[in-house]
């Protein structure tokens, strides 16, 4: 069979297949890819210059608006604002008698504490701590206001982030002089971000002063201060002045004053 014979053969049984509706087996082509690999990053470095300015700790995740600027403390784990007290002027009594500070008059707000961590890593807990330095002493003869105590009350706490007020433990205290005490804490895994601890609310603020009956207050004006101290270390819940853990520098002082205010 010559070749002229073959490809008339072949081109007519193509043509007869496709008479018949029959395919004609392709070879399918392999798909070719270019590929490239890339990386994503991302660096964090510690915020420890910026000092945070006190909030409302009844709206503690709205900023505050830097009219009253708090501690100026700076760090990655801070204590930011603790309010004065001041529990007004009162003609004297022989009765015993219980006054209330007023209201935050620097922020309008409750009397507060204010707390941040913005420590890297996860949340390592924290405490804050209140030592009333020393009884109430008048300014003219330093004489003291025998029995007189301050009481923390209606403890309340606060998140910045919105988080669960669970996550941080509030305590009520009655201040003995000398003696610390623990009024907000954290938990290792808890506590990162804002928290403010709200003692009562503007119109029924909760901190309190009693003065016993046989303090023969004189006539005069009556302070004391209290020391606050941020420690990096959650305290033992069985036991919340254990241990002793270190002291954050820059701890706040809030005067105390049973006449009037500044």
């Amino acid at each position: 069979m010559s070749l002229s014979t073959k490809i008339k053969l072949f081109s007519a049984l193509g043509l007869a297949a496709a008479g018949l509706g029959m395919s004609v087996p392709t070879v399918a082509m392999a798909a070719q890819t270019s590929t490239a690999t890339t990386r994503a990053t991302v660096a964090f470095t510690q915020d420890d210059q910026t000092p945070e300015t006190p909030v409302d700790p009844d709206n503690p995740s709205k900023p505050g608006d830097g009219s009253n600027p708090g501690t100026g403390n700076t760090g990655a784990l801070t204590l930011d604002y603790v309010s004065n007290f001041d529990f007004g002027a009162h003609k004297i009594s022989p009765a015993k008698q219980t006054y209330i500070a007023s209201m935050d008059n620097a922020n309008k707000t409750a009397n507060f504490a204010q707390v941040t961590d913005k420590r890297a890593g996860d949340p390592k807990g924290w405490t804050l701590k209140v030592t009333e330095q020393g009884q109430l002493q008048s300014a003219k003869s330093q004489k003291e206001l025998t029995g007189a105590q301050i009481s923390l009350t209606n403890s309340r706490a606060g998140s910045g982030l919105g988080l669960s007020v669970n996550e941080v433990s509030v305590t009520d205290q009655a201040l003995l002089p000398g003696n610390q005490a623990v009024v907000m804490n954290a938990l290792a895994g808890s506590g990162y971000g804002l928290w403010t601890d709200a003692w009562g609310t503007k119109d029924n603020p909760g901190v309190k002063l009693t003065v016993p009956t046989g303090a023969y207050p004189e006539e005069d004006v009556y302070t004391t201060s209290l020391n606050w101290s941020l420690e990096d270390i959650p305290t033992n819940g069985s036991n919340p002045n254990s241990p002793t853990p270190t002291t954050v520098p820059g701890g706040a002082q809030g005067a105390v004053n049973a006449d009037q205010g500044n």
